[in-house]
């Protein structure tokens, strides 16, 4: 795989789950850098997210590149955070949308929330009204439980509206 340098602001999922996993290290120096993050997968990190099972085992080599061509272009000191787009889809954000317009209640719904309510017909309701495609449900579970794994079940989902 190919990693283009040219991206500022997304990287891979997996680089993204390994930025996330040391933003919430309390043991990491704050806030991870791009050669911190590095010298991180190079001492175990790597290994720790195969064993989560939130990385596959055979993807080390192309995270590596993709650090390594990320700190060529914006060196060692950038902050890793800066490489992580924590936007929702078009899509997903039209779902939030609709989710936060329905509920009658102060607390903005979480990521939990959002995935219940896509899986409870949340979604159909938006294909009847034209705003989301039929073929469109499938992925936004699968976007929503990313963006569980990444930031967990409790964050608020409005967080990642566009």
């Amino acid at each position: 795989m190919d990693v283009d340098c040219e991206l500022s602001n997304t990287t891979s999922h997996e680089l993204a789950l390994a930025i996330q996993q040391e933003m919430n290290n309390q043991d990491h120096p704050q806030p991870p850098t791009l050669g911190s993050m590095l010298e991180s997968m190079r001492s175990g990190l790597y290994e720790e997210l195969v064993q989560q099972r939130r990385i596959a085992a055979d993807r080390e080599q192309s995270i590596l590149r993709e650090l390594e061509c990320l700190i060529e272009n914006y060196g060692e000191e950038a902050l890793a955070e800066d490489f992580v787009d924590y936007s929702a889809t078009d899509n997903l954000s039209a779902v939030v949308h609709a989710l936060i317009s329905s509920l009658a209640t102060d607390q903005p719904p979480t990521l939990t929330t959002l995935h219940n309510a896509i899986s409870n017909g949340l979604c159909t309701q938006l294909v009847a009204v034209g705003e989301i495609e039929m073929d469109d449900e499938h992925s936004l579970i699968t976007e929503v439980n990313e963006l569980i794994q990444l930031h967990g079940e409790d964050t608020p989902a409005e967080l990642f509206l566009r």
